[in-house]
């Protein structure tokens, strides 16, 4: 079919179908009392919804990066040491191995 045929037949299934969906009854008994195939009434209907999502254009996604704040080490100067991370303070012992402090910075970081 050529396109302007193409599109008054689309134009006339629209209408169709809007005067079907209007009528409030079923659109079985609907296609029943006005001599239109259901399998024709579907197709039309599936055609029209497919063409307005092709035509309608999807915005991109934008994708920006964002900063996220360093954690905050305090070593203070007395017996322990005090991690700030995020919203989260920790104590610990002066003596904690530098390997355990690394693990515990992890799973506070991967905890939130």
């Amino acid at each position: 079919m050529e396109k302007r045929a193409l599109a008054v037949r689309a134009e006339q299934w629209r209408n169709t179908i809007a005067c079907a969906k209007r009528n409030g009854r079923p659109i079985k008994a609907w296609c029943a009392e006005n001599g239109v195939a259901l399998s024709t009434f579907y197709k039309w209907q599936r055609k029209l919804r497919d063409s307005l999502v092709e035509a309608r254009e999807l915005p991109q996604p934008v994708f920006e990066e964002f900063e996220r704040p360093a954690p905050e080490y305090f070593i203070s100067a007395s017996d322990r040491i005090v991690l700030r991370i995020q919203d989260v303070v920790i104590e610990l012992p002066a003596s904690t191995p530098a390997a355990q402090i690394s693990e515990v910075i992890r799973g506070v970081r991967h905890a939130g």
